[in-house]
Formats: structure tokens, C-alpha cells, sequence
């Protein structure tokens, strides 16, 4: 069972440090956490046991309105920049919530690694950024099955606030998995809106973080942007993206 909060946490790492220090030569401690360190991380602690944070920035498309409301919207996955669509998702992106706390809270950048997710989620009965939607009414979808509903009613869009790409539409025919709990497949004539990255969304990702001098990024995760049909050095476009963009390629 996972630690459950931060003593719990803080000891746990406090163990595996010790042990890969006892080791020789020592091994490396790296750790997957949340974007937001909350209640279940001492950053402090965690800068001077781990030797690298990767960071899981992804999943803001939770974006709770709170209360009187109570219902969940549309918001997406993974925003670079606040925008002004959502007030009470607009705090939940890669600017104003996620690594940047933690370096306030006393972690160093050489040892953070944001995360760039490389799957997106479709949203069913929905075709609107904020719209309200249910639990259960969301699909989580590789890239390939993403713009694969382009020829299904979906239209593309981009964000040049937020720095993402987002489709959106009434499906013009039922297509893929579905319909049960969790499919990204659509059914004729239900509306749907995709939050997603392309190779566009990805340098500009990884350019803002060569521009805040972080140690380093991680990706989630390689097998949602493959596509097996393309020559073999077009096969991954969103890791062809950061590989070219760290080297200067997309300067």
C-alpha cells in the first residue's frame, strides 16, 4: 500500500536512500510525483534524498467549478498558459501549478524533470471547452486514435493562450471502442471534444522548460504516439518533437 501521507513519505524515501547509498558504487533514487507536491511531499526533503523528480503533468482536465456547482468541465489535459475560458480551471496548468511550487517550496530545478504527456482523453456529450461533463464520460486515446476523428465529424483546433491543440465536434459516424466506461470510440451523432498533443503542443513544451533551466523532462508515455505504419524515423513524431527541439532543430 502506498504512502498515504507525507511522514509516510518521507520515510519511505528516507529507506530507499539509505539503501542505494549502502550500495557501491550508490544508485541513482528517482521518483514519479504528483505535479502539485500537496500534502504528501517535503519538497525540502525530497531535493536533498532524490536525485530526480518527474513530475506527472497531466490530468488538469479535472478542473472542479467548486461549490455551488459541483460538477466537473471540460478543461484540458495539458496546458502550457492560463487563458481566460475558464476561471475555475484556469489555475491548472504547467505555468501557475506544478513545477514552479515546488521550486517555491525549496526544490532545485537541476533536479526536476516536468512531464509531457503523450496521450489525450476524449469527452463525450460535449463539444466545448468548460461545458460540464460526468465521471465516466472521458476516454483517455493515443495520439493516433486522436486525430483519427478528424474523419468523423471532429474539427481541429488550437489554443494560442494555453499552447495546445484541441478537436471538437458531432461524430458523423460511429467509430472505435465503445460505448462502455472509459472508451474514447464515439457514437453517430454524439458530440465529443478532444484534448490532445501534437508535435506543435510538445516544442512548445519543451521549449519553456530550456527556457526555466530545468534538469531535465520526462514523457508519458512512448507507445501512445507510435504509429507502426510510417518509416521507422517517423514513427514516434511527439518524441521526434522533443529530441529535435532539445537539440535546437525547432529554435
Amino acid at each position: 500500500e502506498p504512502p498515504s501521507n507525507k511522514n509516510d513519505m518521507s520515510r519511505l524515501i528516507r529507506l530507499f536512500s539509505a539503501r542505494l547509498n549502502s550500495i557501491k558504487p550508490p544508485g541513482l533514487l528517482l521518483i514519479a510525483a504528483n505535479y502539485h507536491h500537496s500534502s504528501l511531499y517535503d519538497p525540502a526533503l525530497v531535493n536533498t534524498l532524490v536525485d530526480q523528480v518527474n513530475l506527472m503533468m497531466y490530468d488538469y482536465c479535472y478542473a472542479w467549478r467548486g461549490f455551488p456547482v459541483r460538477s466537473n468541465v471540460i478543461w484540458y489535459n495539458a496546458p502550457l498558459y492560463s487563458g481566460s475560458e475558464c476561471f475555475y480551471a484556469n489555475t491548472k496548468t504547467y505555468e501557475t501549478l506544478g513545477p514552479m511550487q515546488w521550486v517555491a517550496a525549496g526544490h532545485s530545478k537541476a533536479k526536476l524533470a516536468p512531464g509531457i504527456p503523450f496521450f489525450g482523453y476524449v469527452f463525450h456529450n460535449q463539444n466545448e471547452l468548460c461545458a460540464p461533463f460526468k465521471g465516466g464520460e472521458n476516454g483517455y486515446v493515443s495520439y493516433q486514435d486522436a486525430i483519427s476523428l478528424l474523419g468523423v465529424g471532429g474539427t481541429e483546433g488550437w489554443d494560442d493562450v494555453a499552447k495546445v491543440p484541441y478537436i471538437s465536434g458531432v461524430a458523423t459516424a460511429t467509430y472505435g471502442p465503445g460505448p462502455w466506461w472509459g472508451a474514447w470510440g464515439v457514437q453517430k451523432g454524439q458530440k465529443f471534444f478532444v484534448s490532445y498533443e501534437n508535435p506543435h503542443s510538445i516544442v512548445e513544451k519543451v521549449k519553456w522548460m530550456k527556457v526555466q533551466d530545468f534538469g531535465g523532462l520526462m514523457v508519458y508515455d512512448l507507445t501512445m504516439d507510435f504509429d507502426a505504419t510510417k518509416p521507422l524515423k517517423q514513427r514516434h513524431p511527439h518524441l521526434q518533437a522533443v529530441l529535435n527541439t532539445l537539440r535546437g532543430d525547432n529554435a
